[in-house]
């Protein structure tokens, strides 16, 4: 078995993901990670049925098992699973929920993951992994434009998805990276800063075709059905609980297809 990048031994690595960390999870209470070991799975979602790791660089792994991690771009996920990409790329990948889950649901024949986070780096590993796309899954460090551009030069038809808080003002420039004019790309804007929608729009607004959607409450009726055996120890409003992020304050994201006399 090859040696996981950043990562120690593997024999180090076994130790701290099967014993140290889930023990330090069980002393803590922590009910995301005892609904991971009822779970396993991605319960919901496009991604439904996604073998999930029992740890993440973000706060919350509860509205992944549960299928209600950014249900309002769901619609936009479905299509890039539909379409023909040449590649997918994600940046900002954390622990490679969207890039292990393109790689296994979609028919995009490379999936390239940027994640600055060297536990995120891991996971994505051991998640592709357990879901026997490893092989489709190229995991690298942290991406900045020239990078971004190195990698879609040659690409005719990429698809990305950007998650960097706030970066993506540096990120998403297409006088810095020509080829995101042909890029289909999901956005998630981080606004908390900077009006970060003023900023992009002006630079897209001639070459994409701009969809938008807002974040919204989570309800009852948005938890799926085959929560077993997580339902014998949760109540469902506890669930709902679980499944909710944490994100402060309304955000959105775009899903921006190129027009088609700029494809």
């Amino acid at each position: 078995m090859k040696r996981l990048p950043d990562g120690p031994s593997l024999p180090g690595w076994l130790l701290y993901r099967f014993v140290h960390y889930p023990l330090a999870q069980l002393r803590a209470r922590n009910p995301d990670f005892w609904l991971y070991l009822l779970l396993r799975r991605v319960r919901g979602g496009p991604f439904a049925g996604l073998c999930y790791v029992g740890e993440s660089p973000s706060p919350q792994i509860g509205p992944f098992l549960l299928g209600l991690s950014e249900m309002e771009i769901w619609p936009f996920i479905r299509r890039l699973l539909s379409d023909e990409f040449d590649a997918f790329i994600n940046v900002g990948a954390a622990e490679g929920y969207y890039a292990v889950g393109m790689a296994r649901f979609s028919r995009i024949p490379r999936v390239i993951s940027y994640e600055g986070s060297r536990l995120g780096r891991i996971l994505a590993c051991f998640m592709a992994r357990k879901n026997g796309v490893a092989a489709r899954l190229d995991v690298r460090g942290a991406c900045d434009p020239e990078l971004l551009g190195d990698t879609l030069t040659p690409i005719a038809r990429p698809a990305l998805l950007i998650d960097v808080e706030g970066y993506e003002e540096e990120l998403a420039d297409p006088a810095r990276v020509p080829a995101l004019r042909r890029a289909t790309m999901i956005i998630e804007l981080h606004e908390q800063a900077r009006p970060m929608a003023d900023i992009l729009r002006p630079r897209f607004a001639a070459t994409h075709d701009i969809e938008e959607v807002w974040t919204r409450p989570r309800t009852l009726d948005d938890l799926p059905q085959n929560l077993w055996p997580a339902t014998m120890f949760f109540p469902r409003t506890r669930l709902l609980e679980l499944g909710t992020e944490r994100r402060g304050s309304p955000m959105r994201w775009w899903l921006l297809t190129p027009k088609k006399a700029s494809a």
